[in-house]
């Protein structure tokens, strides 16, 4: 591609240009001929563009977040100077857009601001050309997101580090996303990451009709619709994603609470916590967050899924843990620790860590994926920069037009940023992988063998004992108690 085509600009308010009954978009002062990032043109009814409102906590609750309305109007895309998507004029179900602000505190202070997009009717804008991907919910991410780890306290990578490691570690469904500009109502808004959300559907998070997608969410008190469970966090609720909030009923919230509520019976008496939860997933899903080093432990949006629901036999399937999302707090953690997620008590890990069987399938976890990661990572960026590098430094000159102090530095090299934090996470997991690994291999043996005269002992995790001590005069840590015959239990103080 040309210079010149690179640099192509024209009138000063996006004009459309019939051309064989559709219509080609061309931008004031952006480009919008370049190979792959496309560009989103978004005009909505009467010119009005979406607003927002910050709603606060209530009382016992944490996490500010937004309240944001759908708007009305059309979408048109254009990918190497041709429309290769038009919604048409907004009738609702028919043709046309919703879109609205997205997003927690990324909605309510960043410059950039996120939006939900929600088609009339279902499209896959990232043009993969089979009608499973077809979906009407998608979402335009912010390109930086402040990050005091980085130069310029800002990155605009962390999206593409996120989808990486879930593709390496193995989750069951990792969002699919590209680069775009927008254009909203004539105004360049910079470059976004258009992105699939998390969502039920043939290639997303697959369910049967009686299925479940929930949220362990700390904003649960601003939806319509949630429940609590007696060991979920206090400052965490159940919200919906599948079945539809207005969809919902007493008797589908009785029916998933009940199945949760037994899981947390299992987990915290020593249960088999294998008969509610898909373990494999659930330690994946912890492993991606180690990896990472997530700082975030309330708000790392925590989805469950179960594919089933029947009430002759709630264990016909299991929960799992299908996708990560919203990675804005990765490489945040000190350099010598585990993600939050991994030691705080926002979720169940941990417990589950307390549980052999948990703690068995993330050690397996890690033996695969560790021997290949650091190349895997390196050659997933290299296959990024191959497609996106000229473009990102071309476009995020527009972008600075309207963020002065964003897209500060090019692809390449914010991609080397990200390898060399992932390769320091790597050492780092190697170091305390060893640590658990010991550890878990001196529970097992404390469990296996007898003390002598079949005294009740308390071991500490690296096996030490402390005798037959109240466990209350202990530091606060997780112990093994041995009844001297074999049978030991873990104990968190």
């Amino acid at each position: 591609m040309s210079g010149a085509l690179r640099l192509l600009v024209c009138a000063a308010f996006a004009l459309f240009l019939p051309i064989k009954g559709v219509a080609q978009i061309v931008t004031a002062s952006i480009p919008f001929t370049y190979s792959e990032i496309p560009l989103l043109n978004v005009t909505t009814v009467n010119g009005e563009n979406p607003t927002f409102t910050i709603v606060k906590p209530t009382d016992g609750t944490t996490g500010a977040t937004i309240n944001s309305e759908y708007v009305e109007g059309r979408l048109i895309m254009v990918l190497q100077g041709d429309t290769v998507y038009d919604s048409g004029d907004y009738v609702e179900d028919t043709s046309g857009v919703r879109i609205k602000i997205r997003g927690n505190s990324t909605g309510a202070y960043n410059d950039q601001k996120p939006y939900k997009i929600k088609l009339s009717k279902k499209s896959d804008l990232l043009l993969r050309d089979r009608q499973d991907y077809r979906h009407k919910d998608w979402a335009l991410l912010s390109l930086a997101i402040g990050h005091n780890s980085f130069p310029n306290h800002e990155s605009d990578l962390l999206n593409v580090t996120g989808a990486i490691v879930s593709d390496i570690v193995g989750m069951e469904w990792t969002p699919q996303w590209t680069l775009v500009n927008l254009v909203l109502n004539g105004e360049h808004k910079g470059m976004y990451y258009l992105t699939e959300t998390v969502e039920e559907g043939d290639q997303r998070v697959k369910l049967d009709k009686s299925g479940y997608l929930i949220e362990n969410d700390k904003h649960y008190w601003n939806e319509d619709v949630y429940f609590r469970t007696e060991k979920i966090h206090f400052a965490q609720g159940w919200t919906y994603k599948y079945p539809s909030p207005k969809k919902v009923t007493d008797e589908t919230t009785e029916h998933i609470k009940s199945f949760i509520t037994d899981f947390e019976t299992a987990l915290y008496n020593g249960g088999d916590v294998s008969e509610y939860i898909d373990i494999p997933s659930f330690a994946r899903w912890l492993l991606a967050q180690d990896i990472l080093g997530n700082v975030d432990g309330h708000g790392s949006n925590m989805f469950v899924a179960k594919q089933d629901y029947v009430p002759e036999d709630p264990k016909s399937s299991k929960l799992r843990m299908p996708v990560l999302w919203d990675l804005s707090g990765i490489f945040t953690v000190s350099d010598s620790a585990w993600s939050n997620q991994h030691v705080w008590d926002s979720f169940y890990f941990p417990q589950l860590l307390l549980h052999d069987q948990f703690v068995d399938e993330y050690l397996k976890a890690w033996d695969e994926v560790n021997p290949t990661f650091l190349d895997d990572f390196e050659a997933a960026y290299d296959q990024v920069l191959e497609k996106y590098e000229d473009d990102f430094n071309q476009c995020r000159i527009y972008h600075r037009r309207v963020y002065p102090t964003e897209a500060a530095r090019t692809m390449r090299t914010q991609a080397k940023e990200q390898i060399k934090l992932i390769e320091g996470r790597m050492n780092t997991m190697n170091t305390l992988i060893d640590d658990l690994k010991k550890v878990h291999a001196s529970i097992q043996s404390v469990t296996a063998t007898p003390t002598q005269g079949g005294r009740r002992c308390v071991y500490d995790l690296y096996g030490r004992p402390y005798g037959d001590v109240d466990i209350k005069s202990l530091p606060r840590g997780i112990y093994i108690v041995s009844d001297g015959l074999g049978h030991s239990t873990k104990v968190s103080r």
